[in-house]
């Protein structure tokens, strides 16, 4: 839902013509929930293959860190860039 409204905002930016707003903004809401899926399908049985080492919980909090950082940077570029 925030990317669909995101993505509005641009569809409406760009003038696209109304006939296909909806069918744009549908369909690029889909792609994104159907992107979250396929990385979830890949993140979960990677994560319970490192549930076995006693390093888990080391893993797990570097990958929380890299992917929380990327997400800051990309944010503030986003507002700043």
């Amino acid at each position: 839902l925030v990317h669909g409204f995101g993505f509005a905002s641009v569809l409406k930016e760009i003038q696209i013509p109304d006939a296909v707003f909806v069918p744009s903004l549908l369909s690029f809401n889909i792609g994104v929930e159907v992107g979250q899926l396929a990385v979830i399908a890949v993140a979960l049985p990677l994560l319970y293959a490192l549930s076995r080492f006693t390093w888990q919980k080391y893993a797990i909090t570097a990958g929380s860190i890299a992917v929380g950082s990327a997400g800051f940077i990309w944010f503030m570029q986003r507002i700043f860039f």
